[in-house]
């Protein structure tokens, strides 16, 4: 899976490139969790279990940047998109590992880029 071919661009100049899909998305969507990809309640149910759900965002970057780290690779960037662009913000906040944090789109919810009367006119 490859978007828009971005993965073969940074290849082609000679990068390292993973990619990782949101929790419940393509690959890491399952049916019994969930009854379609936009359903974010599962981390509700989760969260009332005593999860600390933000782990199923953060968890896998960290683990792919001790990964990357143990291929010898050091000049770590990080790049996202929507969601994956909040993860970006905060894991990079978080990791020092990080040279660059790279957010296109979606870094803050919707309803805190618009006002309340916004909303309602629709």
């Amino acid at each position: 899976w490859d978007l828009d071919n971005v993965t073969s661009f940074f290849r082609s100049l000679g990068h390292h490139v993973f990619i990782l899909s949101m929790p419940l998305v393509g690959v890491n969507f399952e049916a019994q969790r969930s009854s379609n990809w936009t359903d974010h309640w599962w981390f509700q149910r989760q969260e009332a279990l005593g999860d600390f759900t933000i782990r199923y965002f953060c968890e896998p970057v960290i683990l792919t940047i001790n990964y990357a780290l143990s291929l010898g690779l050091q000049d770590l960037h990080l790049a996202g998109l929507s969601g994956g662009a909040w993860t970006a913000s905060l894991v990079a906040a978080m990791d020092p590992r990080l040279r660059t944090s790279i957010q296109v789109a979606g870094v803050l919810p919707y309803s805190m880029r618009v006002s309340a009367d916004q909303h309602s006119s629709g």
